[in-house]
């Protein structure tokens, strides 16, 4: 029964993420290329020089952050302790969106996993001491 609740969260959890990151991947290139054409639509494109197209292109940069920003908050609600660990994987999904969700999941599986492993051990008695040889 543990098991099966243990497979239903991490079931729930992969389809949030998976959900949460396409749609924050959606919205960031939907995003970027709408911010592309606004910017080169309101300026005249004759007269752009290097300046104008390295100012686009940090406005797109800067959108593209604040969007990771909204995931990695996801994420870190989602963190059950506020370690170093939650900081940096904060971080790496503020640069890269999809590695930070990645590496999310698979510490929050290794993570129910161990706890499954020991409250199996626990609710059903074995444990290293009384497992000797006969």
């Amino acid at each position: 029964m543990n098991q099966l609740l243990t497979n239903l969260i991490l079931k729930k959890l992969i389809t949030k993420y998976v959900i949460v990151l396409v749609v924050f991947t959606f919205i960031s290139r939907i995003g970027i290329n709408f911010l592309i054409e606004y910017f080169y639509a309101i300026l005249d494109t004759d007269s752009l020089g290097t300046y104008s197209r390295m100012q686009g292109q940090m406005i797109i940069l800067l959108a593209s952050i604040v969007v990771n920003m909204g995931l990695a908050l996801i994420v870190l609600a989602d963190c059950p302790k506020k370690n170093r660990l939650a900081w940096l994987i904060f971080i790496l999904t503020i640069i890269s969106s999809s590695t930070g969700v990645v590496i999310f999941i698979i510490f929050r599986v290794m993570e129910f996993i161990g706890l499954t492993d020991s409250e199996n051990q626990a609710i059903s008695g074995d444990s290293l001491d009384s497992a000797t040889v006969r």
